[in-house]
């Protein structure tokens, strides 16, 4: 092969073209064109259910119906049960010359109040629906007995609101968080007593009606301070 045979061939490679960097070159990197899809993107999560939706959704058809007699029994008296209070203490100032209504009554109705206020307290929680009602038992009860078993808390709140009273008139609690009751006038009869005890100063009305309330409130304050007074008495006797 001459020369002028091999010239043609150089001429045809670029000046500024090295065969090592040519060789050393990547690949062109593919067109955007030739790129898959990108996926699409996933949908968002449902919203939470509420709380209240979902024990809904799961409770027992009885279980609802018997929370929504015991919602209106209760709900009902407590309106008729507060009514009263406020007509008796409404004609009590209107004429206070003529109609004083007695503290042990007060104290009774505020300890029925306390009892009815601690009932709806425990309905409002309707996420706790098992838990409102006491008992998935109550459910089986019938629309008479339902009311009976409602009216039992604020009679019991009633009754431990009394026997606290008496307590405080017996001298049985005393202290500086406890009324003072005493008797003015005569307090020779039952009716007497009823009429004539009422607390030594102002600020022992308030503590009456308060622990009233509490009596009524708490299940538990009344029946816990006789079974204290009984292991007391007990152990006093046998002491002896």
């Amino acid at each position: 092969m001459t020369p002028t045979d091999e010239a043609p061939q150089d001429a045809e490679r670029p000046a500024h073209t090295d065969p090592a960097n040519e060789a050393a070159t990547p690949p062109v990197a593919e067109t955007a064109a030739d790129d898959p899809a990108p996926p699409p993107p996933a949908p968002p999560p449902p919203p939470p259910t509420p709380p209240v939706v979902a024990a809904a959704r799961g409770v027992d058809r009885a279980l609802l119906r018997t929370y929504k007699f015991m919602l209106i029994y209760q709900f009902s008296g407590a309106l008729l049960l507060g009514g009263g209070m406020l007509a008796s203490l409404l004609l009590a100032y209107l004429f206070k010359d003529r109609f004083q209504p007695p503290l042990l009554l007060l104290v009774v109705l505020v300890g029925m109040l306390g009892a009815f206020f601690s009932a709806l307290t425990r309905l409002y929680r309707i996420e706790q629906l098992e838990d409102a009602v006491i008992s998935p038992t109550v459910s089986q009860l019938g629309a008479f007995y339902l009311l009976v078993f409602s009216l039992i808390a604020p009679v019991v709140g009633g009754i431990a609101a009394l026997v606290l009273y008496v307590s405080f008139a017996g001298e049985f609690l005393q202290g500086g968080l406890f009324p003072s009751i005493k008797c003015k006038g005569e307090c020779g009869s039952f009716v007497d007593v009823i009429a004539n005890y009422v607390p030594a100063e102002p600020k022992d009305y308030a503590k009456a009606l308060v622990w009233g309330f509490i009596a009524g409130f708490s299940e538990r304050l009344v029946p816990d301070t006789l079974q204290t007074f009984a292991t007391q008495r007990g152990a006093q006797r046998a002491a002896a």
